[in-house]
């Protein structure tokens, strides 16, 4: 019992400290969280499309560039990452220019499940990013 009122202690401690000592950064964080929300579900929906690329049966030279979207949208999508986790604050502009690369690059994926698909192959339905419906706060 006595463990669980000294970790406590220190919790309570630790919050009253972080409180007064986070104040600056409390703008930062919801953006921050939005980022890596974003992220992440730009991230899931790029395996998702990976996934479903062989109903597509692609030739080879159209997996190759399929193959190529996906490792770009990839970059992009770590490099927006490497944007957000170097930032102490950032931006929703910020975080807009840096998924720029990667909105290009599901536009090209995207374009691959619309035009490529034969008749006979299955439909496939991709999701939207949160990336692509992201817009700039006012």
């Amino acid at each position: 019992m006595l463990i669980y009122r000294r970790i406590l202690g220190l919790f309570m401690l630790a919050l009253a400290l972080g409180m007064t000592s986070c104040a600056p950064l409390s703008k930062a964080v919801p953006v921050i969280s939005e980022a890596a929300l974003v992220l992440t579900d730009a991230t899931n929906a790029v395996n998702i499309a990976e996934a479903e690329l062989a109903a597509l049966h692609l030739s080879p030279h159209a997996q190759a560039e399929a193959d190529a979207d996906i490792a770009k949208a990839r970059r992009a999508i770590s490099a927006a990452g490497a944007v957000v986790a170097g930032a102490k604050d950032i931006t929703d502009e910020q975080l807009d220019k840096a998924l720029g690369e990667f909105r290009g690059a599901w536009g090209e994926i995207a374009g691959l499940f619309g035009a490529q698909a034969p008749p006979t192959a299955r439909p496939v339905s991709l999701p939207v990013p949160l990336a692509m419906r992201h817009v700039k706060a006012p």
